[in-house]
């Protein structure tokens, strides 16, 4: 054999590194069997299947590196996508936990606030009673110490309302009313009018005024009785029993005037027996009886002796 086909085998063996493809081959005995030409011929097609063959491995890699290279790309998106997922469920859970804790925190302040509310008013309730009680000794020696002649101006500083009305029948509703304000002091003919109709729609009967009082029903005698009894401003109502003589429905239309005024800052102190208008209308309730005066809660059915 050649030894310039031997130099080539040789330099071929090393440049495919002998790898199993090559030892399958018989280069030796391809070589023997051909011509010089024929040989080279030979070589050339086995290389070239060779490098078919391991392009078409090479190939293979790379599409099995990308195919796995791929995954892992899926793979990490599941993954990120799987985390984004739990980040939300957390964030949700301490929004929720957050919301939670504030509605508790609420709950707690608003036990709180209503604890020391109850003991704020049970404090008050204490510190009005003694006021009250203290108002109610200095009254009685006021009372006492006052003279004769000054009693007059204290009556003025009294609104009296009457069971049976006591209006003047031989007066309208204006007459009536502008002659107590003259016998208070009264002089200017402006003003006087003015007042009687100031109190007159208080009472909501400013279509009477020229009335007289056998031309009203009694509800609406009442009511200027009422009237009667706002003109000076007085500091306090006595209302001794002013639903006496009255139907159910005009004693609730009257109960309503005197409520109303109760709420616009009128102190009115009422003697009734209707116990159908006390539990109506709902206030500071007292009963004398043998001399002794009681206050009634209504709410818890308690009676409370305040005077004997």
């Amino acid at each position: 054999m050649n030894k310039k086909i031997h130099k080539k085998i040789s330099k071929l063996e090393k440049f495919l590194h002998i790898d199993e493809f090559v030892k399958k081959t018989d280069l030796k005995k391809l070589i023997k069997a051909n011509p010089l030409n024929q040989a080279k011929k030979s070589i050339n097609k086995f290389y070239q299947d060779y490098k078919k063959i391991k392009e078409r491995e090479e190939s293979k890699k790379e599409k099995k590196i990308e195919f796995e290279k791929q995954k892992l790309i899926k793979e990490e998106k599941k993954l990120i996508q799987k985390q984004k997922i739990q980040e939300k469920k957390y964030e949700k859970k301490q929004i929720a936990l957050k919301q939670k804790l504030i509605k508790d925190n609420e709950k707690l302040i608003a036990r709180n606030e209503e604890k020391r509310k109850k003991v704020e008013l049970k404090r008050l309730k204490i510190e009005q009673r003694k006021i009250k009680d203290n108002e109610t000794k200095k009254l009685r020696e006021d009372a006492r110490k006052l003279k004769e002649e000054e009693i007059p101006l204290l009556r003025r500083k009294l609104g009296i309302v009457f069971q049976d009305f006591k209006l003047l029948s031989d007066r309208s509703v204006s007459e009536n009313l502008k002659f107590v304000l003259e016998a208070t002091g009264w002089n200017d003919e402006s003003k006087i009018n003015s007042r009687i109709t100031e109190v007159l729609e208080k009472v909501h009967i400013t279509g009477l005024i020229t009335k007289y009082p056998s031309q009203l029903s009694g509800g609406e005698q009442q009511k200027v009785a009422i009237a009667r009894a706002l003109l000076n401003n007085p500091k306090l109502i006595i209302a001794d029993e002013p639903t006496g003589n009255l139907d159910p429905k005009t004693s609730l239309e009257v109960m309503d005037i005197l409520i109303e005024l109760n709420q616009k800052g009128n102190t009115i102190l009422m003697a009734t027996h209707d116990f159908i208008l006390i539990d109506k209308f709902p206030n500071k309730t007292y009963i004398c009886e043998s001399g002794k005066i009681s206050e009634i809660d209504l709410k818890n059915k308690n009676i409370n002796t305040i005077y004997k």
